[in-house]
C-alpha cells in the first residue's frame, strides 16, 4: 500500500500561524481582513495536514469543510483583498502584487480551483465516484492519492504565492 505524506510540516504551519498572530497586532482595515483570511487558510491547511499525514483519523466532512474554507478565501475574494493602495507598514504584501496583478490573480484562481478539487475528492477518490476510496490505513496514513496530491498542490500554490508576493520574514 502506497502512503502519501504531506510536503508541508506541522512545525512550519505552526510557525506561520505564530508569526501571523504577532503581525496582526497593528493591522487595521483591509490589511487586517486579509491577514485574518490568511490565518483562516493556514488553519485549514494545518487541519488537512493532520489528516493527510495520518496523525488524525480521516474525517471526510472535516476535509471537505477545510477545502470549503480555502475555496471561500481564494479566487476573486482573495484578489479583492488587495485593492490598489499604498502598502502600509503592517502589511506582509510585496509590491509585486500590484506590479504583477495577473500573476497574483493566476495563483489566487489556481488556489480556488484546487480547493474545489479537494472538496470533491474529500468523500471519495474521484469526484462523482460511487466507491469511496479515501480511508485511513492501519498505520494511520490516508490512502487516497487524489486528496494527498491535491493537498500537496495546494501547499505548492501557497508556497509560490508567498515566495513571489509576501515579504520574507
Amino acid at each position: 500500500m502506497k502512503r502519501y505524506l504531506p510536503t508541508l510540516g506541522a512545525i512550519g504551519l505552526s510557525a506561520i500561524l505564530a508569526v501571523a498572530a504577532f503581525a496582526h497586532s497593528g493591522a487595521t482595515g483591509i490589511v487586517k481582513e486579509r491577514m485574518d483570511a490568511m490565518s483562516s487558510m493556514g488553519k485549514a491547511m494545518k487541519t488537512l495536514s493532520g489528516y493527510v499525514s495520518g496523525k488524525v483519523d480521516y474525517d471526510a466532512n472535516a476535509v471537505r469543510s477545510a477545502a470549503v474554507e480555502l475555496r471561500k478565501q481564494a479566487g476573486e475574494t482573495l484578489i479583492a483583498r488587495f485593492p490598489a493602495e499604498p502598502v502600509p507598514a503592517t502589511s506582509e504584501a510585496r509590491d509585486t502584487i500590484w506590479s504583477d496583478p495577473d500573476g497574483f490573480a493566476d495563483i489566487a484562481n489556481q488556489l480556488e480551483h484546487l480547493a474545489r478539487k479537494l472538496e470533491a475528492a474529500a468523500a471519495n477518490g474521484v469526484s462523482g465516484s460511487a466507491a469511496p476510496t479515501t480511508r485511513t490505513d492501519p498505520e494511520g496514513t490516508v490512502d487516497n492519492p487524489i486528496v494527498a496530491r491535491v493537498f500537496q498542490e495546494i501547499g505548492q500554490t501557497c508556497k509560490d504565492c508567498h515566495s513571489n508576493y509576501r515579504v520574507k520574514k
